[in-house]
């Protein structure tokens, strides 16, 4: 189990990415070269989504002739620090979906995924194609940061809308300091933070008529 400790926000379009970038206090932190890549996440739930309304997360994860299972659980802040997501993560290769539950108990995630599944099957909700560029901030005081670019079609099977965001995710160093250094994507760049989950924005996009 590991702990994802992450702001997110949403971006006006692919082209912001770029500004974002040239930005001084952006720029000046970044030491290597973005990494590019392509994949596909393929989301789970119950047909009744009672994952997503455990504020659990099960995501299968395709890149490079792979795939990885990644439970999420925790809630994004929409009131003190918008846009803010902790999370407890637990890992494990996709066999398929009827060993999935078992296997993530195995890799030591909460026993209460098996209540809320309850033996029913898990199928995909939706999928998100996408493209991803990432590079490591290194910024002062020792605190490490991995910024990420995710352009992408989040697809319901009946419903499709491109999404463009961006994650701040904390690798090492003091939180407060992160959290400052965040809020200057709200403050200085006018961008609006992710107030919602993937299930949740999928969820709202399948109600939509």
């Amino acid at each position: 189990m590991s702990v994802e400790t992450e702001y997110k926000f949403t971006l006006p379009g692919a082209y912001y990415a770029e500004k974002i970038m040239s930005e001084d206090y952006v720029a000046r932190y970044i030491k290597d070269d973005y990494k590019i890549n392509t994949a596909r996440s393929v989301y789970y739930d119950t047909e009744d989504w009672s994952l997503n309304a455990h504020d659990y997360t099960l995501r299968v994860r395709e890149s490079g002739g792979s795939s990885v299972v990644a439970l999420k659980h925790g809630r994004i802040d929409t009131v003190n620090r918008p846009g803010f997501f902790r999370s407890e993560q637990f890992l494990c290769s996709f066999n398929n979906a009827e060993t999935v539950v078992d296997d993530l108990l195995d890799k030591g995630a909460p026993r209460e995924l098996a209540d809320i599944v309850g033996g029913r099957p898990l199928s995909p909700c939706f999928t998100f194609n996408f493209t991803r560029r990432s590079a490591v901030l290194y910024l002062p005081d020792m605190l490490r940061a991995e910024l990420c670019f995710e352009s992408g079609i989040l697809d319901t099977g009946n419903k499709a809308e491109p999404l463009e965001e961006m994650t701040v995710e904390l690798l090492f160093g003091d939180e407060d300091g992160f959290v400052a250094y965040c809020k200057r994507f709200l403050n200085e760049m006018d961008l609006s933070p992710v107030l919602l989950t993937r299930q949740q924005y999928a969820l709202r996009l399948l109600r939509s008529r």
